[in-house]
């Protein structure tokens, strides 16, 4: 293990906000998957998916994430589906990966105006729900923990914080 923490959980869990409190309370650097993506390719995530399609997405979000694995003491972002790319989750395999859990309604009242996430462009909030309900046992697999992310970041946070300290403690 390189003491990178990693989140991953559905795109409105709170990545992001929760990886930015983390970083300053346990001076980690903080790197966001999409925002490497999206430097490296010089477009959006947006024209991406509408210029490549996912499958094309999903191979430079796997090459972002080899990228920041190989520095140490990052807190890592990743995008809401990069459990669904297999190649990336062997990636994190044996990492200390946790999972931000939401429901749909969480993830809806957070980003039914965002205007900026390909696949929620246009989208219900049954179809939503559907792809929330598609990636549930990838997270659950993938995660080493899962944290509630329907509370506040502060809280996500601190949960993480100590269980990051109980983890650590163990020989």
């Amino acid at each position: 293990m390189n003491n990178n923490i990693f989140l991953i959980g559905f795109m409105g869990s709170g990545k992001s906000t929760v990886g930015n409190i983390l970083s300053e309370k346990l001076g980690y650097s903080f790197v966001d998957t999409d925002a490497i993506v999206e430097k490296d390719g010089e477009m959006s995530i947006c024209k991406m998916f509408e210029q490549h399609g996912e499958k094309y997405f999903r191979e430079r979000e796997y090459e972002a994430l080899k990228k920041v694995m190989k520095k140490k003491n990052q807190i890592i972002s990743t995008g809401g589906g990069i459990v669904t790319y297999e190649k990336s989750r062997e990636l994190l395999e044996g990492q200390e990966v946790y999972y931000i859990s939401v429901d749909s309604e969480t993830v809806y009242h957070r980003l039914h105006a965002d205007s900026t996430r390909p696949l929620l462009k246009n989208s219900s909030f049954e179809k939503m729900s559907e792809l929330l309900s598609m990636r549930k046992k990838l997270y659950e697999d993938t995660g080493t923990f899962e944290i509630d992310g329907r509370q506040a970041p502060q809280q996500v946070a601190e949960e993480i914080i100590f269980n990051i300290k109980e983890v650590r403690k163990k020989p």
